[in-house]
C-alpha cells in the first residue's frame, strides 16, 4: 500500500489508543513510525534485481519490527517525558507492524517472516492504491488533528473510521473469494482440466473488477477478468507460454529465479529471437489481462549463453489512460468482454 496511506494508518491508530495518552503528537509518532518500514526503498541501490529480492523483506517482518519498536519507543519517552515506556511500545509497534499486515492484504508480496522465512504473503484483498481505503482514513485523520481542545474530541468518529477502513479490507477479501468461486464454476463450465491454481487479484483503484489467473499443469494460462456487479459475465482466455531451452536457461538463472519467486510462480514466457521475455501474471490492465508492470528480458548469444538479463519497466506500449479508466468503468458496471 502507499507510504501516505500507511502513515494514515498508523496516525489512526494512534488517535484511537493513545491520544488520551500522549495528546495531538501521537498521531505524528503514528504516521512516523508506519513510514518507517518503507525505508527499503533504497534497496535500489543494490539494482533492479536487489530491489526485487529486497523490497518489503527485513523493514517488513514483523519479527524485525517488534525488535525496532522499544527502541523507536524509548527514543520517543526520553524526548517528551510522558506516559510510560510500556505506552509507548504498544504505540509504536501498532503503527509499525500494521504497515507490513496491510501491504500482506495486497498482491504484491510482502516477507512477513524475514530473515527466517522468505516467503511472501499476499491474500489479494486490495489493490496497492485504492483511493476509497484511503478516503475513509484521511476523513479520521482530518478530524484528529483538527480538533485542538481534547475535552472536546469525540473518539468515536476516528474509532468508526478505523473499523470503516477494516471493514473495506474484509470486503476486499470476500470479493477476491467470491470472484475465485467465479472463475471456478467458468472452469466446470468449460470443461478446462490439469489446473494447478486459480487466483484473483484487484485491479488497481479498486475491489469491484479482479483480474483472472488459472495455471495449467503444462504452464499455459487462462486469463481474463470478472466483474462482482456482473458475475456471469466472466472473460477467460487461454494463452500459451513458450517451451524451449532458452525459456529454462533464463528460469534457471539467478535472475530468473528471482523473478519466478517475485512473482510468486504466475510466470509465462515469450521468445523472440534470442530474447526470453518473462510476464508476471499477477497484475493486468484494464483493457488487457496480458499487460503487467512487471516483466523481464534475458538475451542470449548464439551459443546460448546468458548475456544480459534486465527488468522492464511500465507496460509493453504507450497507453491511453484515459481510455483505461473509461475501460474500467465500463467492464465494472457491465462486465468485461470481448474488447478485450
Amino acid at each position: 500500500m502507499d507510504t501516505i496511506t500507511q502513515a494514515m494508518l498508523g496516525a489512526t491508530i494512534a488517535d484511537v489508543g493513545f491520544r488520551q495518552d500522549f495528546g495531538k503528537k501521537a498521531m505524528f509518532v503514528g504516521a512516523v513510525c508506519a513510514c518507517l518500514p518503507d525505508l527499503d526503498l533504497f534497496s535500489g541501490a543494490w539494482g533492479p534485481w536487489g530491489s526485487m529480492a529486497h523490497h518489503r523483506a527485513e523493514t517488513h517482518s514483523v519479527l524485525v519490527l517488534t525488535f525496532i519498536a522499544p527502541l523507536v519507543a524509548y527514543f520517543c519517552h526520553k524526548k517528551w517525558q510522558e506516559g510510560t515506556l510500556w505506552r509507548w511500545t504498544a504505540l509504536c509497534w501498532l503503527a509499525l507492524v500494521t504497515h507490513p499486515l496491510l501491504d500482506a492484504v495486497t498482491t504484491y508480496g510482502t516477507q512477513l517472516l524475514a530473515p527466517l522465512s522468505r516467503q511472501r504473503f499476499a491474500i489479494d484483498g486490495v489493490a496497492v492504491v485504492d483511493p476509497f481505503y484511503s478516503v475513509i482514513l484521511l476523513a479520521g485523520v482530518v478530524y484528529g488533528y483538527r480538533v485542538v481542545d481534547e475535552k472536546k474530541l469525540k473518539t468515536w468518529v476516528t474509532k468508526l473510521t478505523l473499523a470503516l477502513s477494516t471493514g473495506y479490507l474484509i470486503l476486499g477479501l470476500f470479493f477476491s473469494a467470491f470472484a475465485e468461486a467465479q472463475i471456478e464454476r467458468e472452469i466446470t463450465k468449460r470443461g478446462i482440466s490439469g489446473v494447478t491454481q486459480v487466483r484473483a487479484t484487484p485491479t488497481l483503484l479498486n475491489i469491484l473488477l479482479w483480474h483472472v489467473v488459472v495455471k495449467e499443469e503444462s504452464g499455459h494460462y487462462w486469463l481474463g477478468q470478472v466483474s462482482v456487479l456482473t458475475p456471469d459475465r466472466v472473460f477467460l482466455k487461454r494463452y500459451e507460454t513458450a517451451q524451449s531451452p532458452l525459456v529454462k536457461a533464463a528460469m534457471n538463472s539467478r535472475e530468473g529465479k528471482i523473478f519466478t519467486w517475485f512473482a510468486q510462480d504466475m510466470v509465462s514466457a515469450r521468445v523472440n529471437g534470442r530474447v526470453v521475455t518473462l510476464f508476471d501474471h499477477r497484475y493486468g490492465m484494464p483493457s488487457s489481462p496480458l499487460i503487467t508492470p512487471f516483466r523481464a528480458a534475458f538475451t542470449f548469444d548464439e551459443a546460448g549463453k546468458l548475456v544480459k538479463a534486465e527488468r522492464l519497466r511500465g507496460p509493453r506500449s504507450k497507453m491511453d489512460i484515459v481510455a483505461e479508466f473509461k475501460t474500467l468503468f465500463r467492464h465494472i458496471f457491465y462486465g468485461p468482454g470481448e474488447d478485450m
